[in-house]
C-alpha cells in the first residue's frame, strides 16, 4: 500500500479491486503502449485522462474505492496534484499492479481454454 498527502488529505493506493479495474479500463480505452514504455511515455499517452486515471487508483484513506466520486476527485487532483507526486503514483501503480504478469496469465488461460474446446 502506498500513501500520499494531496491538498491536506491522505490518499492510498492498493492493488486494484475489480470495480477499479473496470473504471480504469474505461478511462484508458484506446491508449496503447508496449512493453518497455516508461513512466514519462505512459503519462504522455494518457494525456488529459491522467487526472481521471489517478482518481480511479487513489482512494481517500479510510474510504471505500467503490463509494468515491471519481469525477469530483479527478477535478480536485487536476488542481492540487503536483507533477512529482503524479509520477510517483504512476510508478507505484505498476509496482502494486503487475499488469504484464496478469495479462500473460490471462493469455495462458485463454490458450488452455482454446486447447480444451478445439
Amino acid at each position: 500500500m502506498f500513501t500520499y498527502e494531496i491538498n491536506g488529505k491522505k490518499y492510498v493506493q492498493k492493488p486494484l479491486v475489480l470495480g477499479q479495474l473496470r473504471q480504469l479500463t474505461g478511462v484508458l480505452k484506446g491508449v496503447a503502449w508496449t512493453q518497455g514504455t516508461d513512466v514519462a511515455d505512459i503519462i504522455a499517452l494518457i494525456g488529459d485522462r491522467l487526472p481521471s486515471a489517478l482518481a480511479v487508483v487513489l482512494t481517500e484513506e479510510g474510504a471505500s474505492p467503490g463509494k468515491k466520486d471519481v469525477e469530483a476527485l479527478a477535478r480536485e487532483l487536476e488542481d492540487a496534484l503536483d507533477a512529482d507526486t503524479a509520477v510517483k503514483v504512476v510508478e507505484d501503480f505498476f509496482t502494486s499492479n503487475p499488469v504484464v504478469s496478469l495479462l500473460e496469465r490471462l493469455r495462458g488461460l485463454a490458450g488452455k481454454m482454446t486447447a480444451k474446446t478445439g
